[in-house]
């Protein structure tokens, strides 16, 4: 397992949190995609109900990075993916489900649209939309310009903003 490059407290976006409890944070695992169609757009997840945008992927079950980042792709996206290079994690501290979260991030191009998306109960009422950013740049943007009207939203934000601005500095494919 790869050490993360960051790690992202709830003081880190929110100045009146603080770190007693964390260390009983329960330790779950996920993957997240920088993920390139054949115009070089990127997708971003649009949460609608806290209004702030976030790398496609989910949690990791019993399978391995990649076939967990394949299977999260091709429900949020309805896209099969060819992953380039690992981007690297981050592990973030998310007070809501009082979870360590380690998301390792992997930049991969879309090979086939297969149209079929499958979105779970959750997403669709966090009003989860697919965005494709124009570019790697305007992904960036995008994100920059939005203010989460919460504190998932700031959190998955800045570790969101960390894989876009490693990622286009390890690829140069943008």
């Amino acid at each position: 397992m790869t050490k993360p490059f960051k790690i992202i407290y709830p003081a880190d976006v929110d100045r009146t949190m603080h770190y007693a409890g964390l260390d009983k944070y329960t330790i779950r695992h996920a993957c997240r995609g920088v993920i390139l169609n054949d115009k070089n757009n990127v997708a971003l997840v649009h949460v609608g109900k806290y209004d702030y945008y976030m790398l496609p992927g989910g949690g990791i079950d019993e399978d391995d990075h990649l076939t967990a980042l394949s299977r999260e792709i091709s429900e949020e996206l309805g896209a099969k993916i060819k992953v380039i290079k690992s981007v690297g994690s981050i592990e973030t501290y998310i007070p809501r489900w009082s979870n360590r979260q380690i998301d390792h991030c992997y930049a991969a191009r879309v090979i086939r649209d297969t149209g079929m998306r499958a979105p779970t109960d959750f997403e669709i009422s966090e009003g989860h939309e697919i965005v494709w950013a124009d570019n790697i740049d305007a992904g960036i943007q995008l994100m920059k310009d939005t203010f989460p009207l919460n504190l998932d939203g700031k959190l998955i934000q800045m570790r969101d903003l960390a894989f876009l601005g490693k990622a286009k500095l390890m690829l140069d494919l943008w």
